[in-house]
């Protein structure tokens, strides 16, 4: 294939990629004159053995349709390449396997979206892109979410080390906007890497302060009396009971 007749888009894997892929294939085909090869727009002309003008549209529109057969077999998963007929065929075929059940499509993304959750050990930026990446399929599918009940998926997605934080963005009630939530933990994310390289790679839960942090990383004093820890000689129980006999 000539290098102008390869695609730089997303292979078509399924359900989870059927919008996305199908404008950015129709906005292919429509730049590349071809988008009538699979709307049926784009007729074969009538032959005629005594017309040589018609034999040339002929061949042209024949040439049209291999080209536009093979941007679509080119740019779909293998495991749907049996799918593959005519053009128009092809792309009604695509059309019923992945919008039969457009339902259950916003369901199963809904679902995906409100049960996401992030653990300690994952990065924020891939679990705020993975968050974009099902906000957007369900965009595109006609189902956008609101700003409203992104922030509250994403807040949901959240481990408990981040309850701090959670609780006091909670509480700026309505003002609060995704762009406010997403630098709040980005700042969070950021202090968290501070402190641990200040401790030599301890951990700090998200949300805590850098005075919490302080206090729960000092060593407990030891009493050098009993050897007990939490408190000085000078207030050691076990010296006051010998006094007090």
């Amino acid at each position: 294939m000539a290098q102008e007749d390869k695609l730089f888009i997303d292979k078509l894997e399924g359900v989870k990629n059927w919008q996305v892929w199908k404008y950015q294939m129709q906005v292919i085909l429509e730049a590349r004159e071809l988008w009538g090869h699979v709307d049926g727009t784009a007729t074969s002309p009538a032959l005629s053995e005594s017309s040589s003008s018609s034999s040339s549209a002929q061949t042209a529109f024949e040439k049209a349709q291999r080209k536009t057969k093979a941007l679509l077999v080119t740019s779909i998963n293998s495991n749907l390449v049996h799918l593959i007929t005519e053009p128009k065929q092809i792309w009604d075929k695509l059309k019923e396997r992945f919008e039969r059940n457009i339902v259950a499509n916003k369901l199963f993304l809904k679902q995906k979206l409100f049960s996401l959750k992030m653990k300690d050990c994952d990065s924020l930026d891939d679990h705020l892109r993975r968050i974009k990446e099902i906000t957007d399929q369900l965009a595109a599918i006609k189902a956008p979410i609101p700003e409203d009940e992104h922030i509250v998926a994403l807040l949901l997605s959240l481990p408990q080390s981040y309850n701090t934080l959670t609780t006091a963005l909670t509480a700026k009630g309505d003002e609060l906007s995704l762009t406010q939530v997403h630098q709040a933990l980005m700042s969070e994310e950021e202090k968290c890497g501070l402190y641990k390289g200040k401790d030599g790679g301890g951990r700090v839960d998200k949300g805590e302060t850098a005075l919490q942090h302080e206090k729960t990383s000092r060593k407990p004093i030891k009493c050098f009396g009993c050897v007990e820890e939490n408190h000085v000689i000078r207030n050691c129980p076990e010296r006051k009971k010998e006094r007090a006999a």
